[in-house]
C-alpha cells in the first residue's frame, strides 16, 4: 500500500474512533451522510463492536419473505450474475436486500460468502443501520441514491476491512 493511502486510512480511523470514543466530529473531517449515518448509528445505540448481525429470520418466515419478493429476486438475479461476472476473481459478493434490510439473494464465490459468515451474509440476516450501523446496504435506502462506505467510515469496527456500494431499487413511483 503507497505511504498516501496508508495515511488516509489511518486518518479515517482516527477520526472513527474519535467519534465512537466522545461522539464529536471535527467539521469537514468526513462528509455529511456519513455523519449523519455515524449519528443515526449512536443514536440507535448500535454496538460498534458488535461482532455481527444478530437478527436473523426463521426459515418460515424468510420463505415468507422470498414468496413475496419473488418478483424482485427473479429480476434482478440475473443482473446480479452478469454484474459478478465483470469483476469476477475479485472476491466481490453483489447481495440483493429488501426495502427492510433484510437479505434476500447472494451471488458470488461460494468460499467468499462463507469465509464471510463471521459477518451474517445468510439470506434472511437483517443488515439495518440500527442493527449493523453504517453499510452499503441500508445507508443506501436511507439515502434514496447510491452510496458507498469504504473501511473505516463502517459505524462497526468488524466490517472496516470491507468496501460497500449499494444502490436503491426504485418502483416507478420512486420508491423502494
Amino acid at each position: 500500500m503507497n505511504r498516501n493511502k496508508l495515511t488516509a486510512a489511518t486518518e479515517k480511523w482516527v477520526i472513527w474512533d474519535r467519534f465512537i470514543r466522545t461522539g464529536t466530529i471535527e467539521p469537514g473531517t468526513v462528509g455529511p451522510d456519513l455523519e449523519a449515518s455515524w449519528r443515526r448509528c449512536r443514536a440507535a445505540g448500535v454496538n460498534p463492536l458488535a461482532e455481527r448481525s444478530t437478527v436473523m429470520l426463521g426459515s418460515a418466515a424468510f420463505a415468507a419473505l422470498a414468496e413475496r419478493k419473488q418478483d424482485l429476486i427473479r429480476v434482478a438475479k440475473p443482473f446480479m450474475e452478469n454484474l459478478h461476472r465483470l469483476v469476477a476473481g475479485s472476491s466481490f459478493v453483489v447481495l440483493l436486500f429488501d426495502e427492510q434490510g433484510y437479505l434476500l439473494e447472494a451471488v458470488g464465490n461460494t468460499d467468499r460468502i462463507l469465509a464471510s459468515q463471521d459477518l451474517n451474509l445468510n439470506k434472511g440476516a437483517l443488515w439495518a443501520e440500527g442493527e449493523v450501523g453504517t453499510n452499503g446496504a441500508e445507508t443506501t435506502l436511507v439515502l434514496g441514491r447510491p452510496f458507498q462506505v469504504s473501511g473505516a467510515e463502517h459505524y462497526c469496527r468488524k466490517h472496516h476491512r470491507w468496501t460497500c456500494s449499494g444502490a436503491p431499487i426504485l418502483d416507478p413511483l420512486g420508491k423502494t
